[in-house]
């Protein structure tokens, strides 16, 4: 018989030792273990990892709107300020305005007692020489009127 070499390519016969698949079959049981292990791990490392997001976003929606109510806080205040000022500076304006108005009248007034004097029919002052004022008699009671005969 001739003996033929192994191949190179062709794996050469193996006898299976059971002590090897035994332990091949523990290590797999070991790496399968480790895996399971470490994906537990990084699943709660996720997990807390989501959770301390959560809590952070919380506080930060809470601090939003905390800052959103002491703006609008501060808005009220400020249209409250500016109410106050409009209220005052028209409270101001009315009063200037009836200080006006009495001037207004008492311009009038002098006026209508001026046209009043001076319209016809009306009682007539005389100033003397001295500054006297001579009121003059209505022109019936004068010596000098028109159909009076003295």
């Amino acid at each position: 018989m001739i003996e033929t070499a192994p191949s190179p390519m062709s794996p050469a016969p193996r006898k299976t030792n059971r002590l090897m698949a035994d332990l091949a079959r523990a290590m797999q049981v070991a790496a399968e273990a480790a895996r399971t292990d470490t994906l537990a791990r990084l699943s709660d490392d996720v997990k807390a990892h989501i959770e301390a997001i959560h809590a952070q976003a919380a506080t930060d929606a809470t601090d939003l709107r905390k800052q959103a109510d002491d703006d609008v806080a501060a808005i009220r205040d400020r249209s409250k300020a500016e109410i106050a000022r409009i209220r005052d500076e028209t409270e101001g304006r009315i009063t200037q305005r009836k200080l006006a108005l009495d001037e207004e009248i008492e311009d009038h007034n002098a006026t209508v007692e001026h046209r009043i004097e001076r319209g016809p029919g009306a009682r007539r002052d005389v100033r003397a020489g001295d500054g006297r004022v001579l009121r003059r008699p209505p022109r019936g009671d004068r010596p000098d009127a028109p159909g009076r005969h003295g």
